[in-house]
């Protein structure tokens, strides 16, 4: 599917990506990436966050990663897109000072 989606020019493949070793894809356009997400049921949005919250809790569980801090960021937005604010909460706040909107989500 990414091939074809890259193909007819909806995703770009970025030349670095902002998670160390990996391949790091964009939309073309906010609205593309806006229509798919909400184009998605909300069970298969589920299974998608827990899948991504798994990948990023591993980077987030090794204290030496690089891209630790990113990946504890991540998981924050992940469990704030599911609702689950306890969740959300403790990820943000292990990186309220490098991301202020972290710090906004927990305030509020």
């Amino acid at each position: 599917m990414l091939p074809e989606l890259q193909r007819r020019g909806f995703v770009v493949r970025q030349p670095t990506s902002s998670i160390n070793g990996a391949v790091e894809f964009s939309f073309q356009h906010h609205l593309l990436h806006q229509f798919g997400y909400d184009s998605l049921l909300k069970r298969q949005r589920r299974s998608w966050h827990q899948r991504a919250a798994e990948w990023f809790g591993a980077m987030a569980a090794d204290g030496d990663s690089k891209d630790r801090d990113f990946a504890r960021y991540i998981l924050g937005q992940i469990f704030h897109a599911e609702s689950k604010p306890g969740d959300a909460i403790e990820w943000y706040g292990k990186v309220k000072e490098l991301y202020p909107d972290a710090a906004e989500a927990i305030a509020y």
